[in-house]
Parts: C-alpha cells; structure tokens; sequence
C-alpha cells in the first residue's frame, strides 16, 4: 500500500481506510530501533509537532568557547499554546536525524530485540537468527565530553560555552510534545568553531570558557576599564587542572594567585582606566580548563558566595544502612544549596568515566553540572537567609539508600539568577545492616 525509505522521522496518513488488520514492515540496514506510532484520530493532536516553514538552525553566535544558536518555535505553540519543550544536542561526530537517535548515542541503547517468531521453521532460519543474535550489540553510553543533550523547556536559543576553538560542531534541535512525547527534528547543521587569538578581549560580565594543553599552556585575556573605578572583580572557575593567575596593567604586576580546587575571587581595589592584561598559565605544563569573569560591577558577578572550606563531612555516627547525611559550610549570603548523590557502581568504579571517579583528574570536569549527568540524582534544595556571622554549617540527610553500598555526594551553591558552583565531591559507604548499627537478628541480615 505504501513504501518509505527515510532516516528520519516522516508521518503517512490514509484518509479512508477499510476496517481490518494493517502490517507494518520495518527492514534496516543496520542494528537500529525506532517509535512508532499508529492512530485513527490523527487530528487530535498525537502525532510530531509541525516544523515552521522555515526549519533550519541560526548560529547566531560563534566566538572562542562560545556558540548560539536560535530557531523559530513551533507555529501551534503560538497560536495554540501547545506544550513543546525543546532539546538540543551538540557533537563533534554528526547530525542525528531524530530525537530518539540523540538520546540512545548519549545515554546508550538495549539492543534490539528479535522478532520472537520469525520465518517458518527451517533450520537455516534457526541457524541465521543465533548469528544475529551473537552480532546485536547494546548501544554504549558516552560521556558528556562526546555529546552535550539537554533540553531547555519553552526556550528557542541555546548557548554553548565549553567550544573548543577550532573544532567542528554538530548541532541538533528537536520539538517535543511533552503531552503525547512525540518529537520532530529541526533541520541540523554544523559549524567550525573560531580559532582563540593570541589575546582574547573580554567582555564586562561575560563568562568565558578556555582550555590549556601541554603544547600551548598559556592563555593570554585583556579586559579595558573604560573608567576610573573603585575595584575591579575577577573570578576564576576551575574545570580541572591547576593554573596560576598573573594580573598586570602597564607592564606591572597587580595579583599573582594560584587557583586549585576551589573558585577564586580576585578583587583589585582603586583601579584606573586603561588596558589590563590576564595571564593563565598551567602548572607543570599538564591541561586545564577554566572560566574566568571581569567584571567592575560586582551586581553582575553570576558566581555564588563560597567558603574558605569548600570541603563536604559525612557525619559517621549518622551513616545507616539506608541513609547518609552530609554537612558543608555556608556563607552569610543568601543563596541556594542543592545535594545529589549517584551510586558507584562495580562498571563505574573500574571506569575512567569523570561521572563516578570524583578524585581522576583532569578526566573529572566540575563546569559540568549534575543535569549533565543521568546518574546524579538531586536529593533536595534548602535556601538560606542572610545573617551576620561569617560562617555557619548546614547538613542534609539522603535516605532511600542501599546497604553496603558505595555513594558520590555533591552540593551545588546558587545564587538567585546565577551559576551553580560545586563544593568538593566526596564518597561513603552506607552500612551493610542492622547488625552494624550494633542490633542484633537473626537469620539473614536485614535493613531496619
């Protein structure tokens, strides 16, 4: 009745149809899997969003470390206000030509099943199916560095900021119905990213993504105050690697600061206008990467308040076997703090993967936050108000937990409208029963 050959996602349609049985044949060159959808009320909306006339992906942004991209929204999504939520994804490998190829490459995929009850019977049937068999292969999951797919809701932009100059990106948009979840694909496109300059000028309260290696360990930035000001605020993530900071104006030296672990405020105070110069360099030419912010407004600074101690304690004499509970040092700020925990799996604890290997550096990137990865579960989000007192400690309990089993904590700092900044991650073990709470049972060893 009808034949289609597509790599992605296309919608066929009968008008008048006769009651009965239809058969669907799917024949792929290759191991592969697919949603389908079948309906007889085709106009109630189920079906993919429709694209606009003009489908195609806008890079309206492509700066060192940074790419935009716009697209125009889904037509029923005005006019009619259905619920469509977009995601992106980003690559240096290829365009995926549908939602469901983007989240299988990144999260990793079963392998396909075969059909139960194929063919009639033949022993050369029975003989090709145990070769397909032994040659389907599960999809893998990769890493966030391979891959970047999130979804960003209502929104029609989305910016990258971890572009490493000079390489080619893919960029992928798709539509989802988040009532029926079915999607539809923009038209995707890719980009070479631009090659970093010898000096990279900075932009009053931009945040800027870079990279060091081991054949070019040395970044250069300048910043021009354009007025005499009271003090001037830069602020340095670290992603991963050491750097040292070298301030200068005029050939002389303002602040030299060695950044690690934690994120680095450098204030300059009574500052005049003119052409300052930023120098990051790695420590014992091994690779970094960093975010760096100038700012000479401090309301513009997107950064949390964190402590001197940005360690996290796991109270012992409140570790169960189903529960952990993590104390961390606040700030008078007011300011959000969220906990996540992932449990370390035996796959996991003899990977490379930076998601459950918290002390593997540089493979460990603490610019990525927790929604980037899946296996990070956010526990719980407290606020906490503005005071007087330099310091405090707060403390949150995860409960839900296995026995016996290994646990990476994070907390995250936020302040309203701003960047999330993760404290140092750290690892436990919940206990393996009631017996080490020092209970007694009998018979085989149980949770309370």
């Amino acid at each position: 009745m009808h034949k289609e050959i597509q790599n992605s996602v296309f919608t066929h349609s009968m008008e008048s149809s006769r009651p009965g049985k239809y058969t669907i044949l799917l024949v792929s060159s290759g191991d592969t899997g697919a949603e389908i959808l079948a309906t007889t009320a085709p106009h109630a909306g189920a079906g993919p969003p429709l694209l606009p006339n003009d489908s195609s992906i806008l890079i309206t942004e492509n700066a060192p470390g940074i790419i935009t991209a716009s697209w125009k929204p889904i037509p029923s999504q005005v006019i009619h206000g259905e619920p469509i939520a977009y995601c992106v994804s980003v690559n240096t490998q290829q365009n995926f030509a549908s939602q469901c190829a983007a989240h299988a490459y990144r999260f990793g995929d079963v392998e396909p099943p075969l059909p139960p009850n194929a063919g009639f019977g033949f022993s050369w049937e029975k003989t090709k199916h145990k070769q397909d068999r032994a040659s389907i292969k599960a999809t893998r999951e990769r890493f966030p560095g391979e891959i970047q797919y999130t979804c960003i809701e209502e929104n029609t932009s989305y910016t990258f900021t971890d572009a490493i100059p000079g390489m080619q990106y893919f960029f992928d948009v798709y539509a989802v119905n988040t009532r029926w979840n079915s999607s539809v694909s923009y038209r995707g496109t890719h980009m070479k990213t631009a090659t970093r300059r010898k000096t990279v000028s900075l932009k009053d309260g931009r945040v800027v993504t870079s990279y060091l290696k081991r054949t070019d360990p040395n970044k250069r930035f300048k910043y021009r105050l354009p007025r005499d000001s009271e003090e001037l605020l830069i602020v340095l993530e670290p992603c991963y690697g050491e750097v040292s900071v070298v301030v200068t104006k005029d050939g002389a030296s303002l602040n030299r600061t060695l950044v690690r672990d934690n994120l680095v405020t450098i204030v300059v105070r009574n500052v005049t206008k003119g052409l300052y110069t930023i120098k990051v360099k790695t420590r014992d030419y091994s690779s970094a990467s960093f975010r760096l912010l100038v700012t000479m407004d401090p309301e513009r600074n997107p950064y949390p308040d964190l402590p001197v101690d940005t360690g996290l304690l796991v109270l012992d004499r409140l570790v169960s076997c189903q529960s952990l509970t993590v104390a961390w040092l606040t700030t008078p700020t007011q300011q959000q703090y969220c906990v996540y925990v992932a449990k370390v799996t035996r796959r996991s604890s003899s990977s490379s993967s930076f998601s459950d290997q918290p002390h593997q550096l540089p493979t460990f990137n603490k610019c990525l936050t927790a929604r980037h990865r899946r296996k990070a579960k956010k526990v719980a989000c407290k606020h906490t108000a503005a005071r007087e007192e330099a310091s405090s400690a707060t403390m949150e309990t995860v409960r839900g937990l296995e026995p016996g089993e290994q646990y990476v904590l994070e907390v995250y700092a936020k302040k309203k409208g701003g960047r999330r900044v993760m404290y140092q991650r750290t690892t436990a073990m919940t206990k393996n029963s009631v017996q080490a709470e020092g209970k007694t049972t009998t018979g085989k060893p149980t949770c309370g």
